[in-house]
């Protein structure tokens, strides 16, 4: 394959490099990423094409857009390293109050992006490490974040 692309509104390529040889038997893997700027049905192809005898590949893809919430509290953090499978962010309303976990299983990039705030309010963010037999390590600094007010 020597070039890879996307045609539409909001999608992309991730985790692919051109040129790219593949001998039988062998696999390669890459994301989709789907990020429209606004609500409604999104249609576009993802193109792998070869200067070859081999045909070039058109996938056709389409989605429904949702508009973007009205808050959100983007959070990142300096990767703990080789020994971390991943990441569980936490978060609680009130000082002192009791964490809730934002995710069900460890995030893997060292950053979280928190969709379920409200206006006005303030949330106090702290993360933890997770090591791959599922160890969880101290709580990191806690962060505040405060919502503005519409």
């Amino acid at each position: 394959m020597t070039s890879a692309g996307t045609n539409g509104s909001g999608l992309g390529l991730t985790g692919i490099s051109t040129p790219l040889t593949l001998t039988p038997n062998q696999s390669s893997t890459f994301n989709v990423t789907f990020e429209p700027s606004s609500s409604g049905l999104v249609n576009g192809t993802v193109y792998l094409a070869n200067d070859s005898a081999t045909p070039s590949i058109a996938i056709p893809v389409s989605g429904a857009g949702v508009p973007a919430p009205a808050h959100e509290v983007d959070l990142r953090w300096s990767d703990s390293g080789s020994d971390v499978i991943g990441y569980f962010p936490y978060r609680r309303t009130v000082t002192g109050g009791p964490y809730t976990k934002l995710s069900s299983s460890p995030t893997p990039q060292a950053s979280y992006i928190d969709q379920g705030v409200q206006a006005s309010n303030t949330y106090f963010y702290i993360v933890t490490a997770v090591s791959a037999d599922m160890l969880e390590s101290a709580f990191a600094d806690e962060v505040q974040a405060t919502m503005p007010t519409p």
